[in-house]
């Protein structure tokens, strides 16, 4: 349940989508970072635990941008720590990407990168993607170290996204296009906030609608790039995608609980996605299981003589099923 706030327009960028990202603290998170352009490269700003610790380790730093994108982690690859929190940089530090869901075939994809020169400096899935558009640039004839249009940056995150297999909601920033903001959903959701001269993106509604409440809900297979006056969405191939914007008439207390009467009803309704997300990735198609980051060999897990399952509330009911299992 990570989030992603992003705004791009005439105000204070980091400002605007740190206070957004507090209207997302419900779900959860270990972590938090945001990242906007400087003067030579995209810079990244990340802390462990609540958003005010981020909000500290910004005291000093030029944080004057008019686009930003913004991220609370709850850790799946790679445990919290500071380089594991999103946003996540290239090689050059010139692209910045936070992600929410889980790249399937993250590790087949590092490994190809590595024997390409590609530097890593984290565990995680999330870093792979900003590495994979450096390398479609390259595989385009273009550098992010040069001038670049978005359309043709743009048509490097998406060749990037075609060989990507997971779930993703995805926001890029870049060095060499920074009036725009590029994001892709397949399963997570991201929502575009409609104003006047500028735009925001979050992964819930519940996060723009204190500035707006003009939205356009992305599908599965949308890809959209956003200016302070402009929203372009395509697929994956850029064929042009028509969303109509919505207009929310929830409250706020509504908008948390996503339109539902109750937070109840809308956890019932999220159970089916929850399901699929802990599953993917660690299930493959031969119905073998895959845990990423355990390194216990045969050995290790016959040497166990005794497991806990420890949880409460609804935790604890899933425990007593996975006891049953195990035994």
């Amino acid at each position: 349940m990570c989030g992603i706030t992003g705004y791009i327009g005439g105000r204070q960028a980091v400002e605007i989508t740190l206070n957004n990202l507090k209207r997302l603290e419900y779900r959860g998170y270990d972590s938090s970072g945001v990242a906007f352009p400087s003067a030579d490269k995209i810079n990244i700003v990340r802390a462990i635990g609540k958003i005010v610790n981020l909000e500290r380790a910004l005291e000093g730093q030029n944080a004057e941008a008019h686009v930003a994108i913004a991220h609370t982690r709850w850790a799946t690859h790679g445990g919290p720590s500071e380089r594991n929190a999103h946003p996540h940089h290239d090689c050059t530090e010139r692209i910045a990407v936070v992600h929410n869901g889980i790249i399937e075939n993250y590790s087949e994809l590092r490994t190809i990168l590595k024997s390409k020169g590609h530097r890593f400096t984290s565990e995680t899935d999330t870093e792979t993607l900003a590495h994979l558009i450096e390398e479609a640039l390259s595989d385009f004839g273009l550098s992010n170290e040069e001038s670049l249009t978005s359309v043709q940056f743009g048509m490097a995150v998406r060749a990037a996204l075609l060989q990507v297999r997971g779930a993703y909601a995805i926001a890029v920033i870049a060095h060499q296009t920074p009036d725009t903001v590029f994001v892709a959903r397949t399963d997570p959701p991201l929502v575009i906030g409609l104003g006047d001269g500028e735009n925001f993106l979050a992964s819930d509604i519940t996060a723009v609608i204190r500035y707006t409440r003009d939205v356009i809900l992305l599908e599965d297979g949308d890809f959209a790039t956003i200016t302070a006056n402009e929203v372009y969405i395509t697929d994956l191939f850029g064929t042009q995608m028509n969303r109509n914007p919505m207009k929310v008439t929830w409250d706020d207390a509504a908008a948390e609980k996503g339109g539902f009467e109750h937070f109840m009803l809308k956890e019932i309704h999220e159970n089916a996605r929850t399901v699929r997300d802990t599953m993917r990735g660690r299930l493959t198609d031969g119905g073998e299981v895959v845990l990423p980051g355990i390194s216990f060999t045969e050995e290790d897990w016959k040497s166990f003589k005794r497991v806990a399952l420890v949880g409460c509330g609804t935790a604890y009911h899933a425990g007593v099923v996975g006891k049953r299992l195990f035994e």
